[in-house]
């Protein structure tokens, strides 16, 4: 790639199922040896094979049909439909959207591409494109080449108490996109001022705290119709978490459920009765908690069912667990308020 004609032009995006042998092709293609001399010598042009810079054997797997070319659309079909390639047993052919139409990528994103295979901390994949960005899970992304571009949040982890993303951005005129596997809340800036809250730090204990004041506006004293509508769009917004996976080996994970539990109860959700059959199934059926976790999940429970059993339990374990954590404190004092189902 010594030629510096083509730079700032678009890399066609060609495919070969031999990496290794249309690398040697394109070399001898472009230092002439396939010129005839009749005409006049072929204008050089760059290619870039990502299978020789992949920096994992996943990746190589993934970019091992693609060559990227840069030079002018004449001269990339004079590659195409040249003698030397017409001939091979494996061909040199365009990569093409469902339409048909050949994939163009710019020079930008060409070297974004190259820089990411160099960046020992970006771990990725490439996958189909992302159909439509929703605009809660759009964020900006904060590291690395792409720096600026914007992206999805595919997936979210929690785990001790962090966060990481799975964030796609589409590349290539949208024919694929980019996806990393594991960014961190301050590898992203979100679009969504709202989210950019819940989400940073500790998104559980963000959870919580939202959970819980809500239900003391609802069960306060004190109530407007301002505040109603308000509690009402950041439920809808904390049904995000139904998007967000706690491992069952993680601490918070009952905790995260009971909360979820409590967002769909309080949102009058469909995803109600699932969650309080996990929760249910996590507590095999007692109303006698022994463990924190257990008196939480009876807040949760009393929340979805308002059968008074739970609410009792509560009531229990904290007269006999004097330093049982004050979260617990904190929705008893907010459910005594409750009215329970009559029995």
């Amino acid at each position: 790639m010594s030629d510096d004609s083509n730079n700032g032009h678009d890399w066609y995006i060609l495919c070969h199922l031999n990496p290794k042998t249309i690398n040697v092709l394109l070399k001898k293609e472009n230092e002439g040896e396939f010129w005839d001399r009749k005409s006049l010598p072929p204008s050089p042009f760059k290619f870039f094979i990502p299978y020789f810079y992949a920096p994992t054997a996943v990746l190589r797997g993934v970019f091992h049909r693609f060559v990227f070319v840069q030079a002018s659309s004449q001269r990339v079909d004079e590659l195409v439909h040249s003698k030397w390639n017409q001939e091979a047993r494996l061909r040199l052919f365009y990569y093409r959207r469902h339409d048909g139409t050949k994939v163009i990528a710019s020079d930008a994103e060409v070297q974004k591409l190259i820089r990411t295979f160099q960046d020992e901390n970006l771990n990725f994949y490439i996958d189909k494109p992302i159909e439509e960005f929703a605009p809660d899970d759009t964020v900006i992304i904060n590291t690395g080449p792409w720096t600026g571009y914007e992206g999805q949040i595919l997936e979210m982890k929690v785990k001790n108490g962090r966060a990481k993303m799975k964030v796609g951005l589409n590349v290539f005129n949208l024919a694929e996109s980019i996806v990393f596997t594991d960014f961190k809340t301050g590898d992203v800036i979100f679009k969504d001022s709202g989210k950019a809250r819940l989400m940073s730090n500790d998104p559980i204990t963000q959870f919580e705290e939202e959970i819980i004041n809500i239900l003391s506006h609802k069960y306060g004293k004190v109530k407007s119709a301002d505040m109603q509508e308000s509690d009402a769009l950041q439920l809808r917004k904390l049904a995000a978490f139904d998007r967000v996976l706690v491992e069952e080996t993680d601490d918070d994970y009952y905790r995260f459920l009971s909360l979820r539990l409590m967002c769909a109860s309080l949102r009058g959700s469909v995803r109600k009765a699932q969650l309080l059959n996990e929760v249910r199934q996590c507590v095999s059926g007692t109303t006698t908690p022994s463990t924190d976790t257990e008196a939480y999940m009876m807040v949760a429970l009393f929340i979805a069912t308002k059968e008074a059993s739970y609410r009792t339990a509560l009531k229990d374990y904290r007269s006999s667990h004097p330093d049982a954590p004050d979260i617990l404190r904190r929705y008893q004092s907010i459910i005594k308020k409750m009215r329970a189902k009559s029995q």
